[in-house]
């Protein structure tokens, strides 16, 4: 079990959001483990924006709502274009 598995937030001022290794280059081999180069975090209340705490976090939801079928009408509108100019 990982420190983070096992409660790495003790160390943190936050709840761990995401976290970047490194794993496989020389030093991890030579170490015999991997490395954790960056943890993200959040307190619990702030954001960035009144709906986010990041940007990548806004890109994901984006990703989903439009693979749910939600998007803009000039995306729809794009679509219809392009199938039309295809059917000619």
């Amino acid at each position: 079990m990982s420190t983070l598995e096992g409660g790495g937030e003790r160390y943190v001022n936050g709840q761990i959001v995401a976290v970047k290794w490194v794993c496989g280059d020389y030093a991890t081999k030579k170490a015999g483990h991997d490395f954790i180069t960056q943890v993200s975090t959040w307190d619990g209340e702030r954001y960035r924006d009144p709906y986010f705490c990041n940007g990548e976090h806004a890109k994901r939801f984006a990703y989903a709502a439009a693979n749910s079928g939600h998007a803009m009408p000039a995306y729809f509108e794009a679509l219809r274009d392009q199938k039309a100019r295809a059917a000619k």
